[in-house]
């Protein structure tokens, strides 16, 4: 829109855009309203973005009419081609031709003779004096714009300039290349891709893949493959073949064989008249159960037509096969070749026979076939498909053994035998264990729901002295003296009073028995010691205080020996025991070259596992030379050429005695003796300790079913979980060297011994504790007691101090 042209009558009046805003309505407006003669502005005419809108004026005197469209306006609208307005009793017409908007004012026809409006005295403003009106449009409806035409002549440029763009950027990007043929082609062509124009004798063509072809008399017609990218050359020369004659191809005792032809696919038998070029060509042929076939000849310009016959040799044998029962479907090397009973040909070689059906298990074979030689697998007899158990208990998590053999736990999913009668066990430690006995068919699935009953029992707990905390697994329940009822599962007790060392142990309670736990509590730091010491070479030693307690086990206790007597001992004086056994790199700065070896090609030199294959007197020497470093007296002496104890023993590093080692394993809380050392009875838990677990059944000759401790052999010193005394590993890992010269029945029955240290003479030496190799009850229990006088293996040491001087000794 360039001008606004405003008629009414034979008068007319024009506006540019710079003119607007205009007014409309009665005198003094640039737009005159018949019938509004004494009225202002009733409404402004504005313009945004060359396309002009209407918005009725906020404070005219007397309230007028306006309608656009016979819609009232209320706010701000575009106005557009063909639109009609009525402003009081005066209609206008909108006409645009995209140059020029027209507003025509038309007068009703019964008020025509008075519709002459009155015009001022005063003249219009000139055009360039039109005032700005200050309004902001408020808009009815959302903005209209009109359609816009585009002249021919901008098309037409447009057009011009994309296809010079588009011949731009492919010459740009296009490489120039000669394409040329040995001898000279009479025609040639190159297809593919978009474009491949040709200018000059070069194609101009862009990077990819395309075809060339070339024809010549008495030349075999060229089709040649053509990659175009940076580096092919600006001349590309192709050598064409003369042309040498045709060959047909048969093959005998089959037809649909495969051929090639100088390696490239030709087609399958029979095949005529091919057309090759002069000079050696080499045919191959190919048939299922048949050997390949392949020849050379030569063909030269002019020569007949060549008829070539391929006799294939067999290359199979007859397969034979049934099954019971029959209708099992047969694949050899897993493709299907028919069901039983079976009788077929089969290439010649290694085959996997393979034979399914339904209900029962796969059943395979490898046999090797040979040309010629029949093969008759006889009747197979397919066994039934497994059965699928599903055992699933409330609460989870409980032990599932099927006939006797462990089979997990539930939620479990497992296969049996089918159409067999399996006794299934479902128990979980506190919980009456549920079993019963099912059969699954073939393929079928059979589900052992088990609710699982809790037991309870009753468990008397005291201490001395009384009224300590209580704590039971980790939660408070009061202090001592009181009787609990408590699942029949392993639980923690926790004993705990101010300036006494804390008592724990473990306890099963047993429906119908009241059991009792008393807790002997020890003054912490006895004596005024220091409950940790460190030893030169940073180890951490523990205090121990005295007690009364009893040696061996019973001979009721499964797995006991014989030199496990019940004997009554006492420890009279406190004294300090490393918390973990001493490690290679630690007994290496004592010895440079000890080596601890490998055992079964388990490694068991790691500097911080501990240190094994030493003697006993290995590590009485240690123990000395450790007392040097932290000034302290030597503990052994030679005696009759080897080393001995002094007594009484002086305050130097030493072993413990057995009575020590025992009383700090066995009894970690001054209660009732631990049989193992994570507790009353079998299977080893989770992470119960170094033993001879299934990752050792590679160089142990048995190991303890089902359980997994993650090492074959030695594991870090100080690794697994400690006891009350923060002792670990006293049993797993590596049995150790103890004080004790051993002796079967070291005591009389009957006695209380005091601080005993064992026979003064002897060729052997105690050793306490299980190993990393043992795997029976006899040996994992902590009365369990050893002897020997050689290196081993699976034995090492720690090292121990007595807590204060005896008799003055220094």
């Amino acid at each position: 829109m360039n001008t606004i042209s405003v008629e009414w009558g034979h008068e007319s009046r024009v506006f540019v855009a710079d003119d607007l805003p205009l007014s409309v309505g009665g005198k003094g407006c640039h737009v005159p309203i018949p019938g509004l003669v004494d009225e202002g502005p009733v409404a402004f005419l504005g313009h945004e973005a060359g396309d002009l809108f209407i918005q009725a004026a906020g404070d005219s005197g007397r309230p007028v009419a306006i309608n656009c469209n016979g819609i009232p306006l209320t706010a701000s609208r575009w106005l557009a081609d063909a639109d009609e307005l009525t402003i009081g009793t005066a209609r206008i017409r909108c006409q645009s031709d995209n140059e020029t908007f027209r507003l025509r004012i038309e007068e009703p026809a019964r008020e025509r003779s008075r519709l002459t409006p009155e015009v001022s005295a005063e003249p219009a403003p000139p055009i360039g004096a039109v005032s700005p009106v200050d309004f902001t449009p408020r808009w009815q409806t959302a903005p209209r714009r009109r359609g816009f035409r585009i002249r021919s002549r901008a098309i037409l440029l447009t057009a011009v300039l994309s296809v010079l763009a588009g011949a731009a950027w492919y010459v740009l990007t296009a490489r120039a290349v000669r394409v040329e043929t040995t001898p000279e082609a009479e025609s040639l062509k190159v297809s593919g891709g978009l474009l491949t124009p040709k200018l000059g004798g070069r194609y101009l063509l862009r990077p990819g893949d395309y075809t060339v072809t070339a024809r010549l008399g008495g030349y075999i017609e060229l089709s040649a493959p053509l990659e175009v990218g940076p580096q092919t050359p600006p001349v590309v020369r192709f050598t064409l073949d003369p042309l040498g004659g045709t060959i047909s191809i048969f093959s005998r005792p089959v037809d649909g064989a495969s051929v090639t032809i100088d390696g490239h696919e030709a087609g399958a038998t029979p095949l005529n008249d091919i057309q090759l070029s002069a000079g050696e060509h080499t045919v191959e042929v190919h048939a299922p159960l048949h050997l390949p076939y392949r020849t050379s000849f030569r063909i030269a310009p002019g020569d007949p037509p060549v008829e070539l016959e391929a006799e294939l040799e067999p290359n199979w044998a007859p397969v034979t096969i049934a099954s019971t029962p029959s209708g099992a479907s047969v694949s050899v090397d897993r493709s299907p070749v028919g069901s039983t009973p079976f009788s077929r040909h089969v290439e010649a070689g290694d085959r996997l026979v393979e034979l399914r059906l339904s209900g029962f298990k796969l059943s395979s074979r490898r046999i090797r076939v040979v040309a010629g030689e029949p093969v008759d697998l006889g009747i197979l007899r397919l066994e039934p498909e497994d059965g699928l158990l599903v055992v699933v208990s409330q609460p989870s998590g409980a032990t599932v053994t099927v006939d006797a053999v462990f089979s997990g736990s539930t939620p479990l999913e497992l296969a049996v035998a089918p159409d067999t009668v399996h006794e299934v066990r479902v128990s979980l430690a506190g919980h009456a264990a549920v079993t019963e006995e099912i059969s699954v068919g073939p393929g079928d699935r059979s589900e052992v729901r088990a609710v699982l009953e809790m037991l309870t029992g009753e468990v008397v707990i005291t201490s001395r002295p009384p009224g300590a905390e209580l704590l039971i697994d980790g939660v408070a329940r009061g202090t001592t003296g009181q009787t609990v009822r408590l699942e029949a599962r392993p639980h923690e007790i926790e004993v705990r009073l101010e300036d006494y060392l804390p008592f724990r142990t473990t306890i099963t309670p047993e429906p119908g028995l009241t059991q009792a736990v008393r807790a002997e509590l020890r003054q912490e730091g006895a004596a005024g010691l220091p409950p940790v010491i460190m030893s030169p070479q940073g180890s951490e030693l523990v205090l121990i205080g005295p007690g009364r307690f009893s040696m061996g086990a019973s001979r009721r206790e499964p797995g006991r020996r014989a030199n496990e007597v019940l004997r009554e001992v006492e420890i009279t004086r406190p004294f300090y025991l490393a918390v973990r056994e001493v490690s290679n790199q630690e007994f290496r700065e004592f010895k440079s070259n000890h080596r601890s070896g490998a055992f079964g090609g388990a490694n068991l030199e790691i500097d911080h596992h501990p240190v094994v294959n030493v003697t006993w007197e290995d590590a009485a020497r240690y123990c000395n030379w450790l007392s040097e470093k932290a000034g302290l007296p030597p503990v052994y002496i030679g005696r009759r050429g080897s080393l001995a104890a002094r007594s009484p023993l002086p305050q130097g590093y030493r072993l413990p005695t057995e009575a020590e080692w025992a009383w700090a394993a066995r009894y970690p809380n001054a209660s009732t003796a631990q049989k193992y050392a994570w507790g009353g009875s079998l299977p080893v838990p989770t992470q119960g300790g170094n033993y001879g677990d299934q990752s050792a059944e590679g160089i142990l000759r048995s190991a303890i079913p089902g359980y997994h401790d993650g090492y074959p052999a030695t594991a870090p010193a100080g690794s697994f979980q400690a006891n009350a005394l923060g002792l670990f590993n006293l049993a797993g890992n590596v049995s150790e060297w103890v004080q004790d010269i051993y002796a079967l029945t070291p005591t009389a029955p009957g006695t209380v011994e005091r601080d005993p240290t064992g026979p003064s003479t002897g060729p052997h030496h105690v050793i306490r504790g299980a190993s990393w190799m043992d795997t029976a009850v006899t040996e994992l229990r902590l009365s369990y007691r050893d002897y020997g006088n050689t290196a081993r293996p699976d034995v090492g040491f720690r090292v121990a101090r007595s807590a204060q001087l005896i008799g003055g000794e220094r």
